[in-house]
């Protein structure tokens, strides 16, 4: 249809539609953009579930690559040996900053969202108006900002790892499988991008099943391969089903088989006593109870499909989604059964986006298998692989239905509409996801000075999730002071009960200090929490601070504040500050105390300003923390 509007006007008139072109062009800029922008926010290993490999880490700082934590399964479930190796890497080059971990999870995405660039500009059946935009918006949906998660959050570095290595196994599958010379070679290629996915994510099976099932139909025919998968598929269901009415009728007390199979590939998480209550739980209502489980699957395959409803709270706008995709799902297959010769003359363009099609929504029913039974399944930690669905699928409707105009016309809107509101999405997503990050460094902050008020760490994003995790935080962050690794490498923090020593600044300026928010955070630990905004007479932001005692000891630091989670403000307003003080025991909680601020920003060093610190006022927690 594009190019029936294009011929009908005169020559000079696409210029409209080089103007499209200039339009999308820019708006893919834009995502890039926002996802450098969040460069400035990445974190210091460790955090999160990174926790666990401490020993590892310190190892790492002195060369020493530990091969059995290399190896071994993250959280019992799958090995993430290339992410390991890339925090080897951070530590022994950066020591620990993070840096390194954020650059090569930028690079995979970029990766990623060229080889589809170039797949979809090899199409030569369509002209290259119509190639350039169908690249242009899937560069939008591969780059887009949503995918910080993966980006910024070191435990997550391996979503961005999978996307790309699948996708070059897809592709090396697809060009196989149609060659006709070097067959031997691209099988070379073909096996060391396989190895790359076993060696990056979940499990190899994640991507070798879809291969596994276009090889197979490219031997057998796609109708006859459909049919034996759809079976296969209906059996499983009916024996599993069948087994758990079974079950439930005559072995009212024994555990559901699902969680069964869970228990015994992830023992550490799904404990005996886990496993006792779910049992209690699925016999005393086993209806509600697989109904439940049920629904909470339909609404993570619905967000994993199109990631950005999560965030946009409108459930009929997701009802709208999932209608737009069942209906396509349909057409897709009903053209797949209906004509086998016609799925044998597909390019390998086509097997390209239906490998990866196949991948991801294999890799939604596994992960949406194991996190059902969790009240909060889906996380943005998931929008990777949603966002590689739809970019392989948008491509493969166009090639489908090539020769239906209306068809075309219907999947170009949607395309578009979909890759606009995501870059809405991007914006909205990268100044609260920034917000975020202090928060996680603030974690990091209070971690290095021994604030022992667990409300306060677990309670920022990117923490442990129990306050029982507390205390093994505890023990595991000596490792990573005794080796100066992570936040504990940062030269501000090794001041720490030093003298502030200020004679390598020439001479100090005049500043305006305005303290928003502190307060005593025990009754027992003269530890506090401040947040304020200092700027210079001539009106710059000063964002960070040093607290020292009168004597001039340093005993506490603070980072850059954003002033909000709004991207219009975070560029345009200046940023605050926030931090903490620990005095150590000494200090009873009816007292205030003087302490003395510093800020600092690049050359500029302030005048100090004295301060009083409050004594300890009980705070009840919010409802959130209570649960």
């Amino acid at each position: 249809m594009i190019d029936q509007v294009a011929s009908s006007l005169p020559s000079k008139d696409n210029r409209f539609f080089q103007s499209i072109l200039i339009f999308f062009a820019l708006l893919v800029s834009a995502s890039l953009l926002l996802t450098i922008f969040s460069l400035q926010y990445y974190t210091y290993l460790p955090t999160s579930d990174t926790w666990v490999y401490s020993e590892f880490l310190a190892n790492a700082a002195n060369g020493q690559l530990d091969m059995v934590s290399l190896f071994s399964r993250h959280n019992d479930a799958h090995a993430i040996v290339l992410p390991k190796l890339i925090y080897f890497l951070d530590i022994y080059l950066t020591q620990g900053s993070g840096l390194f971990v954020t650059l090569c999870s930028l690079l995979f995405m970029l990766g990623t969202a060229i080889l589809f660039f170039a797949v979809i500009l090899s199409i030569t059946t369509y002209s290259l108006t119509q190639r350039l935009i169908l690249a242009l918006l899937s560069t939008l949906l591969l780059t887009s900002a949503i995918q910080v998660e993966s980006l910024l959050n070191p435990a997550n570095l391996q979503w961005s790892l999978l996307n790309f290595f699948a996708t070059l196994s897809a592709f090396f599958c697809a060009r196989y499988l149609t060659a006709t010379s070097n067959k031997r070679r691209q099988l070379v290629y073909l096996a060391f991008a396989m190895i790359g996915v076993a060696l990056t994510s979940a499990s190899i099976l994640l991507i070798a099943i879809p291969v596994a099932i276009v090889f197979i139909s490219q031997q057998f025919g796609a109708r006859r391969t459909m049919q034996w998968f759809i079976k296969t598929t209906l059996i499983t269901l009916a024996i599993l089903v069948g087994w758990e009415i079974f079950r439930t009728l005559f072995f009212p007390t024994a555990a559901p088989l699902a969680f069964q199979i869970l228990q015994s590939l992830f023992p550490n998480n799904f404990t005996v006593e886990t496993l006792a209550a779910i049992t209690e739980y699925f016999a005393a209502q086993p209806l509600m109870a697989y109904g439940q489980w049920l629904g909470n699957l339909l609404r993570f395959l619905a967000l994993f499909f199109v990631p950005l409803m999560d965030r946009m709270n409108y459930p009929w706008l997701l009802l709208l989604c999932s209608a737009w995709l069942f209906y396509f799902f349909g057409k897709l297959l009903l053209n797949t059964l209906r004509s086998d010769q016609q799925a044998r003359r597909h390019s390998w363009q086509s097997l390209f986006f239906v490998t990866l099609l196949l991948f991801t929504i294999f890799s939604a029913l596994v992960i949406g298998f194991v996190r059902s039974p969790l009240p909060y399944a889906y996380t943005f930690r998931f929008a990777n692989l949603g966002l590689l669905f739809a970019a392989a699928l948008f491509p493969l409707l166009w090639l489908c239905f090539a020769q239906r105009a209306f068809y075309r016309f219907f999947i170009m809107a949607s395309f578009i509409t979909y890759s606009g509101l995501l870059a809405w999405l991007s914006v909205q997503e990268s100044g609260a996801f920034g917000h975020g990050r202090n928060h996680i460094r603030l974690t990091q902050v209070a971690y290095s000075l021994d604030i022992k008020a667990p409300e306060v760490v677990v309670a920022m994003p990117g923490t442990a999730w129990q306050e029982t995790a507390f205390a093994r935080v505890e023990e595991r962050k000596r490792l990573l002071q005794e080796h100066r690794i992570g936040i504990y490498s940062d030269p501000v923090y090794q001041q720490v009960g030093k003298t502030f020593d200020t004679s390598t600044t020439p001479h100090m300026v005049d500043c305006n200090y305005k303290v928003q928010k502190i307060r005593r955070l025990l009754p027992k630990q003269a530890s506090y929490k401040l947040s304020g905004l200092t700027t210079t007479s001539q009106g710059k932001a000063v964002d960070q601070v040093i607290f020292t005692t009168p004597d001039n000891i340093v005993r506490g630091y603070g980072i850059s504040q954003l002033p909000s989670k709004q991207l219009t403000k975070i560029l345009s307003e200046p940023y605050g500050w926030s931090g903490f003080i620990n005095l150590g025991d000494s200090i009873p909680a009816d007292r205030e105390t003087p302490v003395l601020i510093y800020g600092w920003a690049d050359k500029i060093l302030c005048r100090p300003k004295q301060i009083q610190l409050p004594m300890y006022q009980q705070r009840e927690l919010n409802k959130k923390q209570r649960r």
